[in-house]
């Protein structure tokens, strides 16, 4: 059996806090809002007339996290971990305004048996390598170097974890079997190594030569869902960052069934850049805008921009301009007057794109009520 290092969040992983948060908003604000009923990443939604900044203000609140309680076999099962070898860390996005009471009340309360040399504080897990990653999180799963473990609570039951390519356990019980599946498989070669070889460990020619290995930019194909999707996900934590109030953590643009719609529609051309393992680095997604009908409009037939992402892992190497220029070939090709795309203010890609040689067309403005 192999030796694992295995990272574990803490809410919704090993102990109750959505649950306990709920039920202390209950009170708040004299409610009867049941946990069941959350059934998407943020809460706020079961409490109409309580805003955003109130519900999630709780959550800085230390007498909540004395309503915290384990999950049913969270304590014996990292003690099973433990014992059987494997090294186990805690990795928790906790705010730091609260790490001192949350660790109290529940870290040295229920499970004294892990260290604070066994917690890591991380709010962007994909940074931290590992063997295994267990999360209720999909947006902390997706894009990992790491086996993911989607750990099953009431807010991410709709989302489908086979086709992001995550194993779903829905208690400790299966916490443990999958685990120990994985402890009895060869060593695999990680993901995030794949990526890697093909820019740091090019072919001895190449390096001497100081030439890198260019992607290959080709049309996208079923095969490439899961991690079309990953990226997906990755763009979506950019979004989410710049724009809370709109974005919602741990979703997708599209889903598994849509991207294969998608792929297949000549209108939507998407183009993955693979790598010389055929490892999906990057895509661009591309639609074909023919002209409406218009009193005082020129018709132009354009090709839209709708996403463009690189991996993180693979940023740098100018994955992002080689499908940049591809689908720039392709609008010339198709008679296209011009190649537009929309970025949300903030973003940084715009940098990217003004050295593209893009220019501002229109600017929309918004004023929220």
């Amino acid at each position: 059996m192999r030796k694992l290092t295995i990272l574990v969040d803490m809410d919704d992983t090993i102990e109750n806090l959505t649950t306990a948060w709920i039920e202390y908003a209950n009170r708040r604000f004299e409610r009867s809002v049941k946990a069941e009923d959350v059934t998407t990443w943020d809460p706020s939604e079961s409490y109409p007339g309580v805003n955003h900044e109130q519900l999630y203000g709780l959550l800085l609140e230390k007498e909540l996290y004395e309503s915290v309680r384990p999950l049913p076999g969270a304590v014996e099962g990292l003690k099973k971990l433990i014992a059987d070898g494997h090294e186990v860390y805690l990795l928790t996005n906790t705010s730091y305004r609260v790490a001192k009471w949350k660790m109290e009340a529940i870290l040295e309360r229920y499970f004294p048996f892990i260290d604070w040399l066994h917690v890591v504080f991380a709010a962007k897990k994909q940074m931290i390598r590992a063997d295994v990653l267990i999360d209720d999180a999909p947006h902390n799963l997706v894009g990992g170097a790491y086996e993911r473990l989607l750990f099953t609570a009431h807010h991410n039951r709709s989302f489908d974890a086979e086709a992001n390519g995550f194993t779903r356990v829905n208690d400790w019980n299966e916490v443990l079997a999958r685990i120990a599946e994985i402890a009895a498989e060869d060593a695999p070669e990680r993901r995030s190594g794949e990526v890697r070889a093909a820019y740091s460990d090019a072919p001895k020619e190449l390096a001497d030569s100081g030439k890198r290995t260019a992607p290959v930019i080709r049309r996208a194909e079923d095969k490439d869902i899961p991690r079309v999707t990953e990226l997906l996900g990755q763009v979506l934590t950019i979004h989410a960052d710049l724009r809370p109030d709109l974005f919602i953590p741990g979703t997708t643009k599209y889903t598994a069934d849509e991207l294969r719609a998608i792929f297949r529609d000549e209108a939507t051309p998407v183009y993955v850049a693979a790598d010389e393992t055929d490892y999906t680095i990057g895509y661009v997604f591309c639609v074909i805008e023919e002209p409406a009908e218009s009193n005082n409009m020129i018709p132009r037939r354009t090709l839209y921009i709708d996403d463009l992402c690189v991996d993180e892992t693979a940023r740098g190497k100018h994955v992002g301009e080689a499908l940049y220029r591809h689908a720039l070939s392709e609008a010339k090709r198709l008679g296209c007057y011009a190649l537009t795309l929309n970025v949300w203010e903030g973003n940084e890609a715009r940098r990217f794109y003004d050295a593209m040689g893009m220019k501002t067309k229109k600017t929309m403005m918004e004023q929220i009520l």
